[in-house]
Parts: C-alpha cells; sequence; structure tokens
C-alpha cells in the first residue's frame, strides 16, 4: 500500500477475532456514548485518578481524560470490568514500549455511522494550520494548543518527542474486515488501513485520519502513553 511508516506502522503482534468479538460484545452491553461523538460506544478500561489531576484545572468537573494522555503527574488505574481482563494481557504485551502508560479505553463505531477526518492533538503543544488554541480542525491558527478552556497546562514538547504517534489495536466483529479506516496524507490521497488484527501506530498529527460507514461493528483499542523510543526503535516493525 506504500504509506510511510512516518505515518503508521504495524507491530508483530495481533489480537485474536475472538477476542475482539468478546470485547465488542461487552462494549455493545455496557459502553456509553457521549453527546459530543453519537458515532462512538465507548467503554473506559484504565482511567485517570482524579487526585493526581489537583492544580491542573479551574473549576469541577475536571476536563476529560483525553486532554492528559501524556501528562506525567496524572496517575492512572485498571477499571473492574468485564473488558478488563481481555485487554490487560494485550497491554502487557506492549507495556516494554512505554515509559508511562496511560489511558486504555475501548472505541466502537456504530454501524452506519462515518468518522470524519480529524487530528488528535496534545495540550501545550505548538502546532501549525489549527483552527484555533481550542479547535483541532484545520485553520489558520499557528501556536500552542490549550485544549480546554478549563485546563492549565504548560508549553511543552511531549507529542511532538514522540514523533506523534499513538499504538491502536483493531477490533471488528467481521474477521478479515477491519472496516473502512483511512488517513488522508499530505498530498489529500486516502490510503486505507488494512492491519490484518496486527497493532500499529499512528502519527496523530501530521495527516487526517477517519473511518467510512460500514453496516457492522467495530473499532479500535486506545494504548495511550508517553513512549521510550529506545525501545520503540528496536521494535520489529511492519508496512501496511
Amino acid at each position: 500500500m506504500n504509506i510511510s511508516r512516518d505515518h503508521a506502522f504495524r507491530l508483530q503482534y495481533k489480537i485474536h477475532p475472538w477476542t475482539q468479538n468478546a470485547i465488542i460484545e461487552n462494549v455493545i452491553q455496557d459502553g456509553y456514548t457521549s453527546p459530543e461523538q453519537p458515532f462512538w460506544l465507548k467503554h473506559d478500561v484504565r482511567s485517570v485518578d482524579h487526585s493526581s489531576l489537583w492544580g491542573s484545572y479551574d473549576t469541577e468537573p475536571a476536563p476529560g481524560d483525553f486532554f492528559y494522555r501524556l501528562y506525567p503527574q496524572a496517575d492512572w488505574y485498571w477499571e473492574t470490568n468485564k473488558i478488563t481482563p481481555l485487554v490487560m494481557p494485550l497491554a502487557m504485551e506492549v507495556e516494554h514500549l512505554f515509559e508511562k502508560m496511560t489511558r486504555i479505553k475501548v472505541f466502537i463505531q456504530k454501524p452506519g455511522e462515518p468518522i470524519s477526518a480529524h487530528r488528535d492533538l496534545i495540550p501545550g503543544n505548538r502546532y501549525e494550520h489549527i483552527g484555533s488554541a481550542y479547535e483541532s480542525r484545520l485553520g489558520t491558527y499557528s501556536g500552542v494548543y490549550k485544549g480546554s478552556r478549563n485546563l492549565r497546562m504548560g508549553e511543552n514538547t511531549r507529542h511532538r518527542d514522540q514523533k506523534y504517534l499513538n499504538l491502536k489495536i483493531p477490533l471488528s466483529s467481521k474477521p478479515d474486515n477491519p472496516g473502512k479506516p483511512f488517513i488522508i496524507a499530505k498530498g489529500g490521497e486516502r490510503q486505507y488501513l488494512m492491519s490484518d488484527d496486527n497493532f500499529y501506530f499512528l502519527n496523530e498529527y501530521d495527516m487526517f485520519h477517519g473511518c467510512g460507514a460500514v453496516d457492522f461493528y467495530r473499532g479500535v483499542l486506545f494504548i495511550d502513553g508517553i513512549l521510550d523510543l529506545e525501545a520503540l526503535e528496536a521494535e520489529p516493525k511492519l508496512d501496511f
């Protein structure tokens, strides 16, 4: 498919279709949908300890866990639910790639719902051509992304330092059919990511990514954290 490793690459680790189905079934049963993202069913697996966030925001409630994915001071804990025993062994396979593993969350795309092309940013980092200090959409603003108006996050280079990479594990209720996840490279071409059940890393900023609508449940398990780049450099990689 000729996708640059600067944009995405796969690891040697795989998730079995049975495990994918078990995770999806539990998310359908016990997951939740947020009003701002009606196309996702979500389920928390590793969550932030609220007490470790004191001083990083102005008023309750605290900003969402998304904004703390690379925040070194945040502490995280494993949830007690049916999905955690399915996910924990997967996370342990790649624990050596992280200095600190943080948020782990399941996102299941609802049938018939497209996921529009977007980028995922980290508060405190400088970015070019975003909507504003609070908007990750394409725009004319270049500067520090602040994320939430309730957040107090100092300027940092944490996202850039780890090459904007995020680890994902594919999930699909149909074996051999990952749905229509795609990236849009700088040339504007849409390229589909056929991971073949392999874990994979995705560059969250340098290109847009999304997923076309399909008629079945599919999604992704996000494993966020502060990467050990030396360990990642030494890890065998597979192209898309």
